[in-house]
């Protein structure tokens, strides 16, 4: 039974929990990782967080570093291009020659924000979401920043406004809402601060080279890997997860479960499984383009303002090439009508081109319905949904489950998170 056991058994894949296994297995745990192996990669939108570079730092390896892709946003006659030929400032001058100076005050305020506000995180070892010591913590570093509550849980649209004009105003909107796959409306300050830290920084990630990485890294340290096809069931006794039971029969115990994924959820006993109702899932659809031209004035990476704001990626292919589209979906998952009014949208972007849908669109998991507990857990991170302990011995190790508007950032500040606590907590 000894060699059975292990100090963490995830459950589950994603970038999070990617990067708690990698971490955990460096600092000489035994790691047991159930995830998808045949199928693992990186979310393809990863900007260079200040996490991100203490990940890299920690593993001794900076390749994945690039120079951030240029992308656009095309909102009614605006078209805003970050990282492309001309400089952000004179991008600003031509599409708001109105409101240029203060839509560049409000984004060097965000940044501003956003780097005291990710440096306080880094400086508490976690967000503030295992307990009052973290919560004291943060608060305490976040003061010294001078970053305040009001300040940090203010709504974002609030902030956009500030004198400019609708069509800015609306540009901006769909810059934030399209980075977040949210409505304006259900972020904050603080995760706009966040986001534009990251994506409006000069530099980028390659998603192939970090997933190399973090896969090289688990095998270099000893981790061990199982599908996750291949786990029955996790068992409990006396309100404790105790084991893994697998198809083959074996059985996996552990001092501690991490629940990387949604994917993993319906192997957990009832009382243990994480709320599963999702107010809007995300939609992901793919189009080959077949013939046609595209307009060499679009980036390989585009929002595109809407109902909901589309996030969109050009993809080379063989036969000319793909759009891989994603958005928060209008309606219940079962209705399939939005996937045909977004099939419409991506016609009028591409009017010179055949395009080819996939029969219909794959149906993500997203953002669970914020409840009202979940509206506490806001109170002690703006964006937050749920805490990282779901219950005893078992931590939430998914970003789109503790910070959904946040992406590929928050599934990175998860991972690190969850590891510092586990840190602290695991003694041998």
């Amino acid at each position: 039974m000894a060699n059975n056991h292990y100090d963490v058994i995830i459950l589950g894949e994603s970038l999070a929990s990617r990067i708690a296994a990698v971490l955990l297995a460096k600092a000489g745990r035994r790691v047991l990782f159930a995830g998808l192996p045949a199928t693992a990669s990186c979310p393809a939108w990863i900007p260079a967080s200040l996490h991100l570079q203490r990940l890299l730092e920690l593993l001794g390896n900076s390749s994945c570093l690039v120079s951030a892709p240029p992308f656009q946003v095309l909102s009614g006659q605006v078209r805003l291009t970050l990282h492309g030929i001309s400089a952000l400032h004179d991008e600003l001058r031509r599409e708001f020659p109105a409101d240029s100076i203060r839509v560049q005050q409000l984004l060097r305020e965000l940044d501003s924000t956003g780097t005291r506000l990710e440096t306080a995180l880094l400086e508490s070892e976690g967000l503030p979401l295992t307990g009052w010591a973290s919560r004291w913590q943060f608060m305490r570093k976040r003061l010294l920043k001078g970053l305040t509550w009001g300040r940090l849980a203010r709504p974002l649209a609030n902030k956009l406004k500030g004198g400019n004009s609708a069509q800015t105003v609306q540009a901006l909107s769909t810059l934030f809402s399209g980075l977040a796959l949210r409505p304006i409306e259900h972020l904050s300050v603080a995760e706009g601060a966040l986001l534009w830290r990251g994506f409006g920084n000069n530099q980028g990630i390659s998603a192939r080279d970090l997933n190399v990485l973090l896969t090289h890294h688990f095998e270099l340290f000893h981790g061990e890997q199982v599908s996750l096809a291949d786990l029955k069931s996790v068992q409990a006794t006396d309100r404790r997860l105790r084991e893994a039971v697998f198809m083959n029969g074996r059985r996996c115990t552990a001092e501690v479960f991490l629940l990387g994924s949604r994917d993993a959820n319906r192997l957990l006993p009832g009382e243990f499984r994480a709320d599963e109702t999702v107010d809007h899932p995300l939609l992901a659809i793919e189009a080959r383009i077949a013939d046609g031209t595209i307009s060499p004035l679009l980036a390989q990476v585009l929002i595109l303002a809407g109902s909901p704001p589309l996030r969109l990626t050009l993809l080379p292919d063989s036969a000319g090439s793909r759009c891989r589209v994603h958005c928060q979906a209008t309606g219940p998952a079962s209705d399939t009508s939005g996937a045909a009014q977004l099939e419409g949208r991506l016609s009028e972007l591409f009017p010179f081109a055949t395009l080819c849908f996939e029969p219909r669109a794959a149906i993500q998991s997203g953002p669970a319905a914020v409840s009202e507990d979940r509206s506490r857990r806001q109170k002690t991170f703006p964006g937050a949904t749920s805490s990282l302990i779901a219950g005893e011995h078992l931590l939430y190790c998914c970003g789109e489950q503790v910070l959904p508007g946040l992406g590929a950032t928050g599934e990175i500040m998860v991972g690190v998170s969850v590891v510092n606590h586990l840190q602290r907590k695991i003694r041998h």
